[in-house]
């Protein structure tokens, strides 16, 4: 009897469990344009989908079950690295936060049952309570850049991204430094890509005697994710802060602020907006521009 079996398998399982299911079969040429590869053998069928999925149907449950144990194995071995994401550059009220975070196979099962995953795909209560034992659990460096500051810092250089490169290169610097001396071994650097220019983050860690990886959605990383929920964790309490000082409830987010805008302005006046807001945005202007 046929068993049908489905796994979603990461890019550095997918040659491992191709040479596993080779050794038991023949590699089929398959005209789906989805299909990454088809491997048949005598008692199963395995389809590797570009998506990520892979479905095995076989009457051998020894060879489903070590598939299984296979990806086990390569889930749970990650090389130690250094993961470094930021929270609030959409944001126009509240700061800028930058986090690096080191992760390494003794910190992964840990990571794994708190329910570490894109920081996107949580809400804030489960990044309060998850980032809560990330702190205590991961060597971490963190940078929060409040409002006034971005905007000077915005002024200074008139690029975001020369200001988010050099963030980066700071927390993970420091990250390094605190690693090195604790005799933990760092194989390299991942950050979630902000700019279209990799040269950018570059060449702020030229200086950084490190393997620097840079892609767009970066949370499939570990680390990026562990970074990403520690980041947002420090955004929501600085927002915490700011709404104690002014008692003023600010919206989070970009799109739906201009009333709000508006009512801070006419409580505190224009220019507090400096302290409390990415004043870049052009969203300031429609702020300062007459009627509700």
């Amino acid at each position: 009897m046929q068993n049908t079996q489905t796994f979603k398998l990461k890019e550095n399982q997918v040659n491992e469990i191709y040479d596993l299911l080779l050794s038991f079969g023949q590699h089929l040429t398959n005209p789906n344009q989805y299909v990454k590869w088809h491997i048949k053998g005598e008692d199963f069928s395995a389809v590797m989908y570009k998506s990520g999925k892979l479905v095995l149907q076989s009457s051998n449950d020894s060879l489903i079950e070590g598939v299984s144990e296979k990806l086990s194995k390569t889930d749970s071995n990650i090389e130690p690295h250094i993961g470094s994401d930021e929270v609030g550059k959409g944001d126009y009220f509240g700061p800028l936060v930058v986090c690096a975070a080191y992760v390494s196979d003794e910190e992964l099962k840990k990571i794994k049952e708190l329910g570490v995953t894109d920081s996107k795909d949580l809400n804030d209560e489960d990044i309060v309570r998850i980032a809560k034992d990330l702190k205590v659990d991961l060597c971490h460096q963190v940078k929060i850049i409040k409002p006034k500051e971005y905007n000077d810092l915005n002024s200074k250089y008139q690029n975001v991204s020369i200001l988010l490169a050099k963030a980066h290169s700071e927390v993970c610097s420091k990250l390094f430094r605190d690693l090195k001396e604790e005799g933990k071994k760092i194989s390299f650097v991942s950050v979630d890509q902000f700019s279209k220019s990799k040269k950018r983050l570059e060449n702020e860690f030229s200086d950084l005697d490190l393997l620097l990886k840079q892609f767009h959605k970066g949370e499939r990383d570990i680390a990026i994710a562990c970074a990403s929920i520690i980041a947002r964790y420090e955004f929501l309490q600085e927002m915490s802060k700011m709404e104690e000082e002014y008692h003023f409830k600010f919206p989070l987010g970009a799109t739906h602020v201009i009333s709000k805008g508006k009512k801070f302005v006419k409580s505190f006046g224009e220019d507090e907006l400096y302290n409390v807001a990415k004043v870049s945005f052009k969203t300031t202007e429609k702020i300062k521009g007459k009627g509700f």
